[in-house]
């Protein structure tokens, strides 16, 4: 059960069959009340996390959102607790069964004995409850089926969504029953892809395919130990190591690549000179692989994971395309490498199994794990029989669970910094099965909906989006997937605006990629089999905000078709908390102008551990709140959501609940904290503060003001730090306010709290200059430029307050506003006039929280909050259904009144069943 707390401390209980009735509740216009409890507007998730790291339950239960939906549950394995011992991992089955009968007795759907514990009927199930329970046995003695012993349910009810792939079992005939290749591209289209339809990037394609073979570099891979740098000390032979897995990855990278093109540029032209030296090289380079590559690797007997994934992706494109131009030598040793990688090496079958299906997510997994053991599993089948299972294996598992960052709405949990490293995968996976078996893998929401993501975390001439790994100015705007993507579904407004937005993908790009990144690839069969999108009538979108609920981001702007009048926050709450790539900045918001970051995420990506850990991994990095000087998780536990989001021409409001986030996980070993020089400790910044409630309100008021405005609740008294970061500069204007600039803007903000605080400005990073021990920014470069950070603090304990900023933004030349502190009236119930607006916000944390907006021109009006009871526009007003509801007003561009209500809806992960 998922037990939910009311604003008005009443609990209730809700399980999952109950939640049909729950999600009229939560979404519908209408309000009603269940049992004896009325519906709050305000409500809490009282979960430790809202995804599990490793699945716990089985699923799904109650509503789904899917038809058919995933069937998945996870016994965990035994520990091996004697010598000599047997796991049970890989020496287990599953099975099903599903029915509208819970006794199983009639109209039983079931499944064949599974070596993976998540299971698709591959059918429309008819509307209603629908039973299921599983049972597993060992393989040498498989008639023993241990079954569950309670029936698990979930209903249908004819809004789903329908979907019925091709089975694993239809894809492994297609592959067995059909010569190659099956990966690299079909057998028809060999010597057929090359772009007639762009004469000048065909062109352009062979003259570099020429080059490759005038040009004949040595296929050697050369350590020269006496360039490791001074500076980083000689003394540590892990960092060492890493110095030179990174620079021998380097070179093998670019001859890998090299042999990949010539071997393309051979399946485009028909020319057999690229097919030869493309395989003479290969031959060569496998020499290196067991070498030198294995000599700097991570694990004993093999390279660096990417290393791995490189000469994986070169051996199956031989053995899908080259096979029968092997000897029996080569062709067998090929086969047996490639499948001795895929059995025993990282994340292979045996380790992906009972692993990479039951795990939250896992970034290499899927920028490369699963794609790569897809494709080669294809490729191997007709060779060795156990990888047939493998294909059965993970064409299910990626079925299942790609894209992995999101669930629906198009987003990418991670961040866009780190989001091109999926663009291969995306374009490619689908792409390949899709003309595999002549299905749309590409219809999953999340592809239907990604354009539309882009379009607003990261729109063309603006910073990208700043809540990951990666520099956070200029972000993945994933150019082959959204041209890709207009030229199979034009009907998606959101693909052919991206596409039209975008600098069309650029050819020079493409023709030097094009031998060797899928996702480029992927493009030729897409140009060859579909017609050019029209993008001449496409306008810019009308709504300047929307709202990502699954990934837990909202983007909001004042000008999307031009960068140089836009002003941008971005603001997040998600649900997935902090996950890899991911950083803890929920409740984070940034604020940009001009194509140029103003309150901006600090930190550097490429610095040592120890800056990362501070300084740029961490909630002091991000534009959110410490609690006694604590940040927030690094762990799946810090989750944020978003309860509500409304936006009309002039406002645009997000209000998001960070509240738990602050659960004191931070996932570091002592091993490594020795090692790097760091404690995890509270006064480093990491601990649980104790915090109960964070409910952070945003609204945009075009054209040039943030609202943020704070609701903080602690079991104990705490110290509250509001913290604002800039990339370049930062000024302390006064006692209350900040100010930074651009080269387009000023942004300057001011602070208002009930209690005393203190505010400090200071360019100097928590743990010290942040060092370029890569040499991102040269030879000899030792530390990157510093960065600025204020802290707005109490300078009392308090258990509960709230604040409110105001940021103005004032385009012009850049240079800092004059000191001056905005005025306002009151001091619980503060107003402020602005130019344009007026705005009251309730300070006392003894009252019910209040904030409004109301612009002068009689146009709008939001009111949100505890105490929010009605709006007044003009002449009219409107009365909230429930107290505490958010209420928006505005006229349309008609004259029109329209009038938004809206109360706390539950992230769709936590409605359906279907996690995934």
């Amino acid at each position: 059960m998922i037990k939910i707390n009311m604003s008005n401390n009443k609990r209730f209980y809700y399980s999952k069959i109950r939640r049909s009735a729950l999600l009229i509740l939560f979404t519908s216009s209408s309000f009603f009340a269940l049992g004896q409890s009325i519906v709050s507007s305000e409500q809490t998730i009282d979960k430790f996390s809202i995804y599990e790291s490793i699945l716990e339950k089985p699923i799904p239960e109650g509503l789904v959102d899917e038809n058919s939906p995933w069937l998945h549950f996870r016994i965990p394995l035994p520990a091996v607790t004697k010598k000599g011992g047997q796991s049970e991992l890989g020496h287990r089955f599953y099975y099903f069964l599903l029915s509208q009968d819970p006794t199983f007795t009639r109209n039983v759907i079931k499944s064949k004995p599974k070596r993976w514990s998540f299971f698709n009927p591959y059918r429309i199930l008819e509307n209603g409850v629908w039973y299921w329970k599983f049972g597993y046995a060992m393989d040498t003695a498989p008639e023993k089926i241990t079954w569950s012993t309670k029936n698990y349910s979930f209903t249908i009810t004819g809004n789903e969504r329908k979907v019925v792939p091709p089975s694993a079992e239809q894809v492994l005939n297609r592959v067995t029953q059909t010569k190659g290749p099956h990966v690299v591209l079909l057998k028809e289209e060999i010597g057929k892809l090359l772009p007639e339809q762009f004469p000048e990037i065909k062109e352009e394609m062979i003259n570099n395919f020429n080059k490759l073979l005038e040009k004949r570099p040595e296929v050697k891979i050369v350590v020269d130990e006496s360039s490791y740098p001074d500076r980083l000390g000689t003394n540590d032979a892990a960092k060492k190591h890493r110095f030179f897995q990174l620079a021998t990855f380097k070179q093998y990278s670019a001859l890998s690549q090299r042999i990949e093109s010539l071997l393309r540029a051979y399946l485009l032209t028909g020319r057999d000179e690229f097919k030869k030296v493309g395989l003479d090289e290969f031959y060569k380079l496998d020499h290196e692989y067991h070498t030198t590559m294995i000599k700097y690797g991570k694990h004993p007997g093999y390279p660096d994971d990417f290393v791995l994934e490189a000469h994986v992706k070169l051996m199956t494109l031989i053995l899908d395309a080259f096979a029968g131009d092997l000897t029996d030598e080569w062709r067998n040793k090929i086969v047996d490498l490639l499948f001795k990688v895929k059995k025993e090496g990282y994340l292979s079958f045996d380790k992906q199994l009972e692993f990479s299906e039951h795990i939250a997510y896992k970034a290499h997994l899927w920028q490369a794990g699963v794609q790569t053991l897809l494709m080669s599993a294809i490729v191997l089948s007709p060779y060795k029989e156990e990888a047939k299972t493998w294909l059965e294996y993970v064409y299910e598992l990626w079925l299942y669970r790609n894209p992995a960052a999101s669930r629906n709405d198009g987003g990418w949990h991670e961040g866009n910094g780190y989001f091109g490293a999926n663009e291969r995968q995306l374009l490619f996976t689908p792409m390949v099965m899709g003309k595999l078996m002549d299905y749309d893998y590409f219809s999953h929401p999340w592809y239907q909906n990604v354009a539309k993501y882009l379009s607003y975390s990261n729109p063309v001439g603006n910073p990208g989006l700043a809540f990951g790994d990666g520099n956070g100015y200029g972000g993945s705007e994933q150019l082959s997937l959204i041209e890709g993507l207009a030229y199979l579904h034009p009907e998606n407004y959101w693909n052919l605006w991206r596409l039209k937005s975008t600098k069309i993908l650029d050819n020079k790009w493409f023709i030097d990629k094009v031998g060797e990144n899928e996702a480029a690839w992927s493009l030729l069969s897409i140009w060859q089999h579909n017609k050019k999108p029209d993008l001449e009538n496409v306008k810019p979108p009308e709504k300047l905000a929307e709202v990502f609920p699954d990934l837990g981001y909202v983007g909001m702007h004042s000008d999307l078709s031009d960068p140089s009048k836009n002003m941008l926050v971005n603001f997040l709450s998600s649900p997935f908390g902090q996950l890899n790539h991911g950083h803890p900045a929920q409740n984070a918001f940034n604020v940009a102008y001009g194509g140029e970051p103003l309150f901006w995420r600090t930190g550097y990506y490429n610095s040592l551990d120890k800056h990362k850990v501070y300084d740029f991994k961490n909630s002091r990095a991000h534009n959110t709140i410490l609690a006694d000087g604590m940040g927030q998780s690094c762990d799946i536990s810090g989750y944020g959501w978003i309860p509500r989001f409304v936006s009309g021409i002039d406002i645009s409001y997000v209000l998001g609940d960070a509240s738990n986030a602050y659960t004191g996980v931070f996932n570091l070993s002592e091993k490594f904290q020795k090692d790097e020089g760091f404690v995890i400790s509270p006064e480093n910044g990491f601990g649980n503060p104790g915090v109960e409630k964070f409910r952070r309100h945003v609204a945009m008021l075009r054209p040039g003001y943030v609202i943020i405005y704070d609701e903080l609740e602690a079991k104990q008294p705490i110290n509250w730090t509001f913290r604002l970061n800039a990339i370049q500069n930062m000024t302390k204007m006064a006692d209350n306010v900040v100010a930074t600039s651009n080269s387009s803007a000023t942004a300057t903000a001011s602070f208002f709290c009930k209690e005393a605080f203190d505010t400090q400005v200071t360019d100097q990073f928590f743990g010290g200059p942040a060092v370029d021990w890569r040499n991102r920014q040269g030879k000899d470069s030792k530390n990157y430029p510093d960065q600025w950070h204020s802290s707005i603090t109490t300078k009392n304990k308090l258990k509960a307050t709230r604040f409110i900023t105001i940021i103005e933004v004032e385009p012009g030349t850049g240079k800092l506003l004059k000191s001056s502190s905005l005025q306002y009236r009151g001091t619980d119930l503060v107003t402020f006039d602005l130019k344009g607006y007026m705005v009251a916000a309730q300070l006392n944390p003894d009252q019910p929280s209040y904030l409004e907006v109301k612009s002068k021109n009689g146009k709008c009006a939001l009111v949100t909050g505890q105490a929010a009871e009605k709006v007044t526009l003009g002449t009219e007003t409107r009365t909230a259904k429930i107290k505490g509801s958010t209420l928006f007003i505005e006229q349309d561009k008609t004259g029109k009144q329209v009038f938004t209500e809206k109360i706390d809806q539950l992230p769709d992960v936590l409605i359906y069943g279907n996690t995934y």
